[in-house]
């Protein structure tokens, strides 16, 4: 019989591991990035503040992955509870009362290098305008097509028909369309 001793550092089946391998990315897993798109909705209603207080039920309704934009969106909504059209200085006081500093400054840096100038305290309103509602728009799509997909894989492990695989593809082909 071949017995396998306990490679060296290795206890009982585990694998001794220094503290800043613990701490590493490659542990942790990498932190995601926050989208592009959310991102971009978040600054036009931070630069536009009108623009929120025009579709305020869309912006509270919007279903954010990343938790710092989650955080940001909470102190946008806080701020438009407390008064009309906030400043941008009154959404990064109460993030940083959250505890959440400098996620307005990364967020303004990630836009700016994507050059997404609508997005901008300079942009016209008209243009901020129709590239918030454009976002907004693709962003419930894409979350409604996120759990269509669900559905469609579901349906497609029940019953694996040339129906289901079809249903499948498109719903995988429209969420392609979307995120470009």
């Amino acid at each position: 019989n071949f017995q396998q001793r306990p490679e060296r550092g290795a206890a009982r089946g585990r694998l001794a591991v220094s503290d800043s391998l613990a701490k590493s990315a490659l542990v942790r897993g990498v932190k995601a990035q926050p989208s592009l798109r959310e991102a971009m909705i978040l600054l036009i209603g931070i630069n536009h503040p009108r623009l929120v207080e025009e579709v305020f039920g869309l912006f509270e309704s919007l279903d954010l992955l990343n938790p710092e934009l989650k955080a940001l969106q909470a102190a946008i909504l806080d701020a438009h509870a407390d008064q009309r059209e906030p400043a941008r200085t009154d959404i990064s006081a109460r993030l940083d009362a959250m505890g959440h500093p400098g996620i307005l400054d990364s967020v303004d840096q990630m836009i700016r290098r994507a050059r997404l100038w609508v997005a901008t305290d300079e942009a016209a309103i008209d243009d901020a305008r129709e590239a918030f509602m454009q976002a907004l728009h693709l962003h419930h799509l894409s979350r409604t097509l996120h759990d269509e997909l669900k559905v469609a894989e579901l349906a497609l492990a029940n019953d694996a028909s040339e129906e289901n695989y079809a249903r499948l593809i498109d719903v995988q082909n429209q969420m392609r369309n979307t995120q470009g």
